[in-house]
């Protein structure tokens, strides 16, 4: 088994705050090319979208959940 198996996140789900841009869009990308499924929270609907097309291309399973997360009131609505 190669290093890049062990490495595998097939089964597993990641939550990612700010993942549908900049360093967030690419590990959003990266986990689920590693076999993850995504669930992104991030402040625009627009850029989400995009991101959420870019996921579901690696045949991956995404959701996403549109909220600033800087506002504790909505991070918390965010997480339930």
């Amino acid at each position: 088994m190669g290093v890049f198996d062990r490495l595998r996140l097939d089964g597993k789900q990641v939550f990612i705050t700010g993942g549908s841009r900049g360093l967030g869009r690419e590990m959003a990308l990266g986990l689920a090319e590693a076999g993850a499924d995504i669930t992104m929270a991030g402040r625009t609907a627009e850029s989400l979208d995009k991101t959420a097309g870019d996921i579901r291309a690696l045949g991956r399973k995404v959701a996403t959940i549109v909220a600033d997360m800087s506002d504790p009131s909505t991070c918390e609505a965010a997480c339930l």
